[in-house]
């Protein structure tokens, strides 16, 4: 339930509608120099770009969208903490390991976006 209400708000209001807090939120996230927080980041832009360009079938992919958006949020947190002077060595590894697999979790999210065009002409459907 309110998982979904998320992902409808932040695909239809905060992206389709008016996606300046979108891209406010890109403008200060894409200054972090982690590579791999980048990535992430350029697998959200895949995904904002074709539900941009497929309003119709948003609603398919706007779970997944929401949980690709919170993995590019957590991955610049890791990041900071990455490139931070931390002595914290636990925190490092964690930050590090989140790193090292965020841009395959994003990947995969993307997809999901891009099944969710199918999921939501079948629910149509019904």
């Amino acid at each position: 339930g309110a998982t979904g209400i998320q992902a409808l708000d932040l695909t239809h209001r905060r992206l389709l509608a008016d996606d300046s807090s979108y891209r406010a939120f890109l403008g200060v996230a894409e200054t972090c120099g982690d590579h791999r927080h980048k990535m992430c980041i350029a697998e959200l832009e895949k995904a904002a770009n074709w539900l941009t360009a497929n309003p119709a079938k948003a609603d398919g992919g706007a779970t997944a969208f929401l949980h690709l958006a919170a993995l590019a949020a957590l991955s610049w947190v890791a990041a900071e903490y990455a490139a931070s002077d931390t002595e914290d060595p636990v925190l490092l590894v964690a930050a590090n390991h989140w790193l090292d697999t965020a841009t395959a979790k994003a990947a995969a999210l993307v997809s999901q976006v891009l099944a969710g065009a199918s999921l939501a002409e079948r629910f149509a459907e019904l």
